[in-house]
């Protein structure tokens, strides 16, 4: 149901400058309109942002041009194996010029509430269509699924463990999920979010040394098929790696995040909230939701036990749970 958000998290704010892809990606029409929405994007977020909210978020970098280059970098790289961004032009991708207008005007007229929102759905993901076609032709949306979240109003918060041994007690059991569930608390593997960094950024010899989440809000599963999630989620994260991971004769410092010389010290924090709402169901140990407002589709293990609900990420070559979701039924 949820990838680790941590290792989506960390991989997000340094991807563009850290990953071996960077150099690959999208030249003509799809690099010209990466490079423009990137400038655009940053400029909006430097507008829409306090300078004290962009020093605590990576993914706006430590000035609006190195924001500019954070995006352009993700938009033109190839993702990750199993992976999808909201905005991707690489792989010779269809630019469909008539979302491409729109979506310059979007950015240039839309109000800071709005981009703020959790739940702002740009134009601009229709912009970059895989497959072949004429430019002005209908877009398609390259988005990636929904974050599986936790819904309704309210609830405590808790403390995600750090050190992942925890992770591991609860095993997909199945269960039926019917009822309004408060979230306590967020248990994330460092080993496997370690390992999905060091693939992520391709740099074997990073080294996650602390992860903690913390997480508040309630999910409703009703008997007639539906839910509803509101979420919000605090990861701070801690890890190293070597200066020589990071290309084109960048700095520690240049990352934003990071302190060091020959070795990068790197610490960030990042709030996500999660607004949803849809359709549900269940098959054996297997959980699915169905976003109503983009028809998005997520599916994760889950697992029940008494008056707890798991939900589980399992690691798909060794079977092992990497991150337990815990909540509560009121």
């Amino acid at each position: 149901m949820k990838q680790s958000r941590m290792a989506m998290m960390g991989a997000a704010v340094l991807t563009a400058c850290l990953a071996s892809a960077c150099g690959s990606g999208s030249d003509g029409a799809g690099g010209q309109f990466c490079q423009q929405w990137a400038n655009a994007f940053c400029q909006r977020a430097y507008a829409c942002t306090t300078a004290a909210d962009r020093g605590t978020n990576g993914l706006y970098g430590n000035s609006q041009a190195q924001c500019a280059q954070i995006w352009d970098a993700t938009c033109i790289m190839t993702p990750p194996s199993g992976e999808t961004f909201d905005i991707n032009c690489s792989g010779g991708a269809h630019v469909n010029t008539a979302a491409e207008s729109a979506c310059m005007n979007e950015l240039a007229t839309v109000s800071c509430d709005t981009f703020n929102s959790p739940d702002y759905v740009s134009v601009c993901d229709q912009v970059c269509t895989s497959g072949s076609g004429t430019d002005g032709g209908t877009g398609g949306t390259t988005g990636s699924g929904g974050t599986t979240g936790t819904g309704g109003t309210g609830g405590t918060s808790g403390t995600g463990g750090t050190s992942g041994g925890s992770c591991g007690n609860v095993q997909p059991c199945g269960g039926s999920v019917v009822g309004t569930w408060t979230l306590t608390a967020d248990c994330a593997s460092t080993a496997a979010l370690g390992s999905a960094l060091q693939t992520e950024l391709s740099c074997p010899s990073l080294q996650v040394s602390s992860a903690q989440a913390i997480v508040a809000g309630t999910l409703t599963f009703g008997s007639d098929g539906t839910f509803s999630v509101q979420e919000s989620e605090t990861v701070n994260l801690s890890y190293s790696l070597p200066s020589t991971c990071v290309p084109g004769g960048l700095s520690c410092t240049d990352l934003g995040t990071c302190t060091g010389t020959t070795t990068c010290a790197c610490t960030e924090a990042d709030t996500q909230p999660t607004t949803s709402s849809g359709t549900y169901s269940s098959a054996g140990n297997i959980l699915a939701l169905t976003d109503s407002a983009t028809s998005n589709v997520t599916s994760g293990s889950y697992c029940v036990q008494g008056s707890t609900l798991h939900l589980l990420t399992v690691d798909s070559t060794t079977g092992a749970v990497t991150d337990d979701t815990t909540a509560q039924k009121q």
